[in-house]
């Protein structure tokens, strides 16, 4: 499934459950993955990234860093930084994997798991 992020990022927000607020809403999300990040916008990739997994059920969900900087309205570089580090392994904030890995010369996007979620539903 592909959301186009650019096309009304403000209807995306609403209908992803992100709405026009500063920080997700960590009781609305069913897990703590957002405790301890002090970084509003951060929360709300994570809260993306929930979302989106909640779309897809356990198939990877695609995200740019320059589509999720668009929506979240930081610069992509930062976004990238965010990503790597929800989903390094050794990280105090592991929250996704990175199932395959996109191409600008494709034109492909990464794909990641939100392992919460995707654990939850394996019975782990």
């Amino acid at each position: 499934m592909h959301i186009d992020l650019y096309r009304n990022v403000e209807a995306d927000k609403s209908r992803l459950g992100l709405g026009s607020c500063e920080e997700p809403s960590v009781a609305s999300r069913g897990d703590e993955a957002t405790e301890g990040v002090n970084l509003p916008k951060m929360q709300l990739l994570i809260a993306l990234c929930y979302h989106l997994q909640r779309i897809n059920g356990d198939s990877p969900f695609f995200l740019t860093s320059r589509d999720a900087g668009n929506l979240l309205g930081v610069p992509h570089t930062t976004v990238y930084c965010w990503l790597k580090s929800l989903t390094n392994p050794d990280g105090e904030f592991q929250v996704l994997r990175k199932v395959k890995t996109g191409s600008l010369e494709e034109r492909t996007a990464n794909e990641y798991l939100y392992l919460s979620l995707t654990e939850a539903h394996r019975g782990k």
